[in-house]
């Protein structure tokens, strides 16, 4: 590797060698990858960068033969996972993880609980009146599913005391993913 003169160094060099700081722009990387291959990249990357959607990008599951769907069933999973971590993961329903003690360890800021106030690290106490216990909690959101009346949770933050009222009547919800049959699998093929 012969030294080459400071004239070959090329465009990162700024007047007399020196490093130059160069940057660059949307408008540059747009060029540059339209010069690999012809796209609509500005349209493309300003999707992706720049705006915001109420639901988690799901286009390339639903690409891919297959659709999110929520039901009431705990998958042989879900199930695993909050066995292995002692709580019950009912984010999609009343908005909160729960341990079994009672610790809330977190909270979906939209989700019922949320809206009702409750915030992490703080401890379900009773649920409608009784002790608290998951499977009380679990009921309690099946009974909502036919009763009008909210959902009312007594939580202990330090050494005080709130009763909460979850509007919610939506039963349990968890994510599965299902088989769309009216598009060619290809998930599975990946996989």
């Amino acid at each position: 590797n012969a030294a080459r003169p400071a004239s070959d160094l090329g465009s990162g060099s700024g007047p007399g060698g020196a490093p130059a700081l160069k940057p660059y722009d949307l408008a540059d990387v747009v060029a540059g990858l339209n010069a690999v291959q012809p796209y609509d990249w500005a349209g493309f990357l300003s999707e992706r960068l720049h705006s915001t959607s109420a639901r988690a990008p799901l286009g390339g599951i639903e690409h891919s033969g297959w659709k999110l769907v929520y039901d009431g069933e705990r998958s042989d999973f879900w199930k695993a996972v909050e066995d292995a971590e002692k709580l019950a993961d009912l984010s999609y329903s009343v908005g909160l993880k729960v341990k079994d003690d009672g610790a809330i360890a977190d909270i979906a800021f939209a989700g019922p609980a949320g809206k009702a106030g409750v915030s992490p690290s703080t401890k379900v106490i009773a649920v409608n009146g009784r002790q608290f216990t998951a499977t009380e909690l679990r009921e309690a959101i099946d009974r909502a599913v036919k009763d009008t009346k909210p959902i009312e949770l007594l939580i202990k933050d330090g050494e005080y005391y709130k009763t909460y009222r979850l509007d919610y009547h939506g039963g349990e919800r968890y994510p599965h993913l299902v088989r769309d049959g009216d598009t060619t699998d290809l998930l599975t093929q990946i996989i």
